[in-house]
């Protein structure tokens, strides 16, 4: 009768006196893991590793291989992909994202535009530098506070000269009329912050004329959504075939990829 603490062997079989012990991984081996689920290509992998250019084939077939390093790859690959339903629930934001999702509206003070002849804005001119220059008067000369303003006035006064002498009495230019409160529309900077670190939109910066903001194609989205679930019409002979898809730094594959590349 057998002892429930003996283990179950055939009677052919010999006790086993030296026991396979966990194998200690190298830094270079770690290192191999972490590269290789990027693009599954062994010798590239074992480069980066840190492996020399001579041994790294041979270091890239020997890591591919080994069971321990590659049950951390399939870990590593699984981290880095998503699945293709949380692909398709992303691609689907991108497919719907606008502009519109990012701007605010809000209302500020403005001024409604009215239409003047420039003869009657030369004689306004005309007047306030008549009364600047008896306020000038009262003061002394040396760094009079006034000086700056009389002379633009007096620019500003040729200017209207010029154009009256050009277009003649009738001419009339667009100046600002009473105040009123106005709706602008601008972009929301911390949505479109958030909307890039979860790679709803390529990128955005600030310009000159303001904010620039590149969004993915919809048609690419909705294409990719399509491969993803094996409906694209140029996929369909190829469904058993791995789709693979990068947004914002991560793979997302249909299957396991693998490659017999080394």
């Amino acid at each position: 009768m057998q002892s429930p603490n003996q283990s179950e062997r055939s009677v052919g079989d010999a006790p086993d006196a030296n026991p396979k012990k966990p194998e200690k991984l190298t830094e270079k081996q770690l290192r191999w893991v972490e590269e290789y689920p990027k693009h599954f290509n062994a010798s590239r992998a074992a480069r980066d590793a840190g492996y020399s250019a001579e041994s790294a084939a041979d270091m890239g077939y020997q890591n591919k291989q080994n069971p321990a390093l590659m049950a951390l790859v399939d870990e590593r690959h699984k981290a880095l992909t998503m699945s293709a339903d949380e692909a398709t629930r992303h691609l689907s934001d991108m497919a719907a994202t606008r502009l519109n999702d990012f701007l605010v509206v809000r209302e500020v003070q403005g001024y409604e535009m009215r239409e003047e002849y420039v003869t009657v804005l030369r004689t306004h001119a005309q007047n306030k530098l008549k009364r600047l220059q008896e306020a000038a008067k009262k003061l002394p000369k040396k760094n009079n506070p006034f000086d700056a303003s009389i002379a633009e006035l007096h620019i500003e006064i040729v200017g209207y000269d010029i154009e009256i002498e050009r277009f003649g009495d009738d001419v009339a230019r667009l100046v600002p009329g009473r105040p009123i409160v106005a709706q602008v529309t601008e972009f929301d900077l911390v949505a479109l912050a958030k909307a890039k670190d979860v790679g709803r939109i390529k990128k955005f910066k600030h310009t000159k004329e303001g904010v620039e903001v590149e969004t993915y194609a919809a048609d690419n989205a909705a294409r990719d959504i399509l491969k993803l679930n094996g409906r694209y019409e140029k996929h369909n002979q190829q469904k058993k075939a791995e789709v693979t898809i990068t947004i914002g730094g991560r793979t997302i594959s249909s299957q396991p990829a693998v490659s017999d590349e080394t």
